[in-house]
């Protein structure tokens, strides 16, 4: 989870169109996709605007990812992969589990990465680009309300993963929010080689993953998972501590079985 959320938070220090004010504001009020949609109706965009829209892209590509995985109730955290790594709340009524959700998810994210650069090629070596924005005021829609709420927000991701007290200094004594701190940091035209950087990571990531494809390995653990629990139940067992380690054998088989598969020859050569 640390690499991810390393990558992340260089994104969103790296964000913005219109400066410290507009924009961060949208994100803040209306969310990720909205603010997209706002930039990429902009008739001829700036050099900034360009940069902000490749931002925009790579940040709601991986919000895309967690309400993917909200929906299913698809929780990754411990196993430190990219975007799958981020901790999603929990779901009380998920949807039915697709094995295929795991390729559905890295499918969409290397269509987002190619979007993102291409928006990047827009912007020359002459140009000027200023780009600040207040990392608090970015959060991810995970459960797709349009309602913010405490476990959708960017800084305690960071607190959590980082080890960075950020959060806290945003609240008064009484555990209010204060704002009269932010994190706003302002990159320049260098940072655009770095944010290119982080899309090619996570399309070389991808292709990786589809390569060998999780879908087959995920149906037969499924398969297998569902007889073991049939088996558990005419079995006098204790099943609270059985149950513990089933998700972790789980994950476990889905790693194995998938990297027993020859991979796609194509994709592991763009990798």
């Amino acid at each position: 989870m640390r690499l991810t959320l390393a990558v992340l938070l260089y994104i969103f220090m790296a964000l913005s169109a219109f400066g410290k004010g507009n924009l961060s504001t949208l994100i803040a009020d209306k969310g990720l996709s909205h603010a997209l949609r706002d930039l990429q109706a902009i008739p001829k965009p700036s050099a900034n605007e360009h940069f902000a829209i490749a931002g925009l892209i790579f940040l709601h590509s991986i919000e895309k990812s967690m309400q993917q995985a909200y929906d299913m109730g698809l929780n990754l955290e411990n196993t430190d992969l990219p975007v799958l790594a981020l901790p999603i709340p929990h779901n009380p009524d998920p949807s039915n589990f697709s094995p295929d959700i795991i390729d559905n998810i890295f499918r969409r994210v290397q269509t987002d990465m190619d979007q993102a650069r291409h928006n990047l090629k827009f912007i020359n070596p002459s140009d000027t680009v200023s780009v600040p924005i207040d990392l608090a005021d970015i959060w991810f829609d995970i459960d797709q309300n349009g309602q913010r709420s405490d476990s959708e927000d960017i800084l305690p991701l960071l607190e959590r993963s980082m080890g960075w007290n950020a959060t806290s200094r945003l609240k008064d004594q009484a555990g209010n929010a204060k704002r009269d701190w932010s994190v706003t940091v302002v990159f320049d035209l260098a940072d655009t080689a770095w944010l290119h950087a982080y899309t090619h990571f996570l399309s070389a990531f991808s292709d990786f993953l589809l390569a060998f494809s999780t879908t087959g390995p995920i149906t037969e653990v499924m398969t297998a998972a569902v007889q073991s629990q049939q088996l558990l139940s005419l079995r006098q067992v204790d099943r609270f501590q059985i149950d513990k380690f089933i998700p972790i054998i789980d994950i476990l088989a889905v790693f194995l079985l998938t990297f027993e598969q020859t991979p796609d020859p194509k994709l592991t050569r763009s990798t």
